[in-house]
């Protein structure tokens, strides 16, 4: 072999070792790239998770305290209900006994009012 082979075959040799190196940063680089988009992507998953949870834990808190208040609510309708219906009915015994005593209310309020004068 002469010289200039021997040149040619080391120029052969590192073009083809070059080729080779460069395969392997590009799939190592590659095989990085992929762990990190799963990585990202799993903690991408991960605090979607966590917000689900706090999600449906806040959704259940709104939920019982909806319950309760609309519990409370309809207990105070009920209540402010039977209190309307007594007045009512206190208010009507009222008229009648002062139908039956045969005295007229806005004569009872003129003179109220001329008493103030």
């Amino acid at each position: 072999m002469d010289s200039n082979s021997i040149g040619q075959l080391i120029t052969f040799l590192t073009l083809v070792a070059g080729f080779i190196f460069q395969a392997y940063r590009e799939n190592r680089n590659r095989r990085w790239d992929v762990e990190d988009r799963k990585a990202v992507a799993h903690r991408a998953v991960e605090a979607a998770s966590a917000v689900a949870d706090r999600l449906a834990i806040t959704g259940d808190r709104i939920t019982r305290q909806i319950d309760a208040t609309t519990t409370d609510l309809t207990e105070r309708i009920k209540e402010n209900t039977e209190i309307s219906t007594q007045a009512f009915k206190e208010a009507n015994s009222v008229n009648l006994k002062i139908e039956k005593l045969g005295i007229d209310h806005n004569a009872l309020q003129r003179e109220a009012q001329d008493r103030q004068k």
